[in-house]
């Protein structure tokens, strides 16, 4: 009868040894999810502040998704490295003082969708004021 109950422990060790990897396998998805999530917010402003202050954000995130995404569980000071890159991205886009008719713009330049109706007297009045004259180049 002893053998019954040591395959029966035996069974229960390998379904709890299942679980376990299935639990691992489900938050190795939410964690890579969460991640992608992340950066793909912060992609929008990480690439306008490339194109204004000459930054490498987007080199940045990406890096970051692809070194981290299957990384789990992540250790604390790697994600402090991602939460700080995705702090500093927020304190630089704030820094840029848009208002939400420029930032509309700066979008539709990044995506070379800008037209001349979208070059109005506020846009250019940011540009002098902040010195981007340099940066941003406008063609027809």
């Amino acid at each position: 009868n002893n053998e019954g109950n040591y395959d029966n422990m035996n069974f229960k060790a390998n379904q709890t040894n299942y679980d376990i990897l299935e639990l691992k396998n489900i938050l190795k998805t939410m964690w890579k999810d969460k991640l992608n999530n992340i950066i793909d917010k912060k992609k929008q402003e990480a690439s306008i502040i490339d194109l204004l202050e000459g930054t490498n954000y987007m080199n940045k995130l990406n890096n970051y998704f692809n070194e981290y995404k299957e990384k789990y569980p992540v250790k604390e000071v790697e994600y402090r490295l991602i939460n700080n890159l995705i702090e500093d991205i927020d304190n630089n886009f704030q820094s840029l003082d848009l208002t939400d008719n420029i930032h509309e713009t700066i979008k539709k330049i990044a995506r070379e969708k800008a037209s001349l109706a979208d070059l109005d007297d506020e846009f250019f009045k940011w540009i002098k004021k902040n010195n981007y004259s340099n940066k941003i180049k406008i063609s027809f």
